[in-house]
């Protein structure tokens, strides 16, 4: 995590002033969790947040997601980085390594919509849609519980 709360508060602040559209970039559950935890903070101190776009939203629970949902914040997701419960499974958890595809908690439990609010990011998709499409649908590692 690069920002304090304090910080991070202060910056969204000053950007939504702007009123232009902010794309923030949360790697991994803490950094996603503290990102929609502040933007409900400014909702409630501020009465609105930016409009905003989560990028490499990898890691969240499902708690996060429905928070994120309320907000009306859209997320964007890299799906080739799925491979990487097969190419850090040496270095991640078992948690780590069955959660790195949330697209079906996502639009089956929460409510997101692909292509509206749930979108694919370009970054990490080298190998074009084909790829991209391949890793979300039928990722390398699944939840235990879920179907492939």
């Amino acid at each position: 995590m690069v920002y304090s709360d304090e910080k991070l508060f202060n910056t969204l602040t000053q950007l939504d002033k702007l009123n232009k559209p902010v794309a923030v970039h949360a790697v991994g559950d803490l950094a996603t969790e503290q990102l929609i935890k502040i933007l409900s903070d400014i909702q409630k101190t501020e009465g609105g947040i930016p409009q905003i776009r989560i990028e490499h939203v990898q890691f969240i629970s499902k708690e996060s997601a429905k928070n994120a949902k309320s907000l009306g914040i859209v997320l964007s997701m890299q799906p080739n980085f799925n491979h990487e419960s097969i190419q850090y499974a040496d270095r991640l958890s078992a948690k780590y390594c069955t959660h790195n595809n949330p697209f079906r908690m996502l639009i089956d439990e929460v409510g997101y919509v692909p292509g509206e609010d749930l979108i694919f990011g370009s970054d990490g998709m080298p190998h074009g849609v084909q790829s991209a499409l391949e890793q979300s649908l039928f990722p390398p590692i699944f939840r235990p519980g879920t179907d492939p």
